[in-house]
């Protein structure tokens, strides 16, 4: 069975100022029970700006309109 949600992506920030992507649902993880509450997200190479990761999220979001999970 193939399960997809409409995600967007978002800009966050580690402790230690690092950014990172993170992958959020239009809605709830209704769709995909198993990731309820759990963050979906992907480390930038070392060096990336914030400015950077803003650009690259923005990207992600003009091309990427679901998350799909098959079982």
């Amino acid at each position: 069975m193939t399960r997809r949600v409409e995600v967007t992506f978002t800009v966050k920030e580690y402790t230690s100022g690092k950014p990172f992507i993170v992958m959020e649902p239009l809605g709830f993880w209704n769709a995909m029970p198993e990731i309820n509450r759990k963050v979906v997200g992907v480390d930038l190479a070392d060096g990336t700006s914030y400015e950077e990761a803003e650009a690259l999220a923005k990207q992600m979001r003009q091309t990427i309109t679901h998350f799909t999970i098959t079982d």
